[in-house]
């Protein structure tokens, strides 16, 4: 199963009780039983208006099944990316995003597919287990 974020707007969901949540909760349960399809619920955060899930399932579709179930909307649902449990070392490199445009001079030269800089590479963390 793939592991899917959901954005659900719901107005005023950061003044939800514990037990209006907990309502939620058991409605979305009842919608995972009657999916009968492979479905889990990892976790959710509330940030002001919206309500960010963490389910996994097959596809998108079935994420979008137990929301019409529910009754929540789905107004977002992406797959997670990158997989969970990827760790990405920061090497304090800074961020640089590029815009081209064309300039109003006359273009001379050869375009150049590579750059004479090199880049951050990207490497996986290795953690040890304690214990």
């Amino acid at each position: 199963m793939k592991t899917y974020v959901i954005e659900r707007e719901i107005p005023g969901a950061a003044e939800l009780t514990h037990d209006e949540l907990r309502g939620i909760t058991s409605t979305s349960n009842g919608a995972v039983e009657t999916l009968d399809k492979p479905y889990k619920w990892l976790h959710s955060y509330v940030a002001g208006d919206k309500v960010y899930c963490f389910h996994q399932a097959e596809n998108a579709e079935v994420i979008r099944e137990h929301s019409k179930l529910g009754g929540f909307p789905a107004n977002l649902v992406a797959s997670q990316s990158p997989k969970p449990g990827t760790h990405v070392i920061d090497t304090g490199a800074p961020t640089i995003t590029l815009v081209l445009a064309r300039g109003r001079g006359v273009e001379l030269g050869e375009p150049q597919n590579r750059s004479p800089y090199g880049a951050s590479v990207i490497r996986a963390a290795r953690h040890s287990k304690s214990g």
